[in-house]
């Protein structure tokens, strides 16, 4: 390791992997908001 390189603590990764997670379940409400109504309305 050079000086001045911290390792990335399990603390960090958690929270990065916490953050995408919480991105992918915005963007599934998002699709389903755009979609919702298009769908719907093939049906009727």
């Amino acid at each position: 390791m050079q000086p001045g390189n911290k390792p990335v603590s399990i603390f960090n990764l958690t929270v990065i992997v916490a953050a995408l997670g919480y991105f992918v379940d915005i963007y599934d409400l998002l699709l389903f908001g755009i979609i919702r109504i298009p769908s719907l309305r093939r049906w009727v």
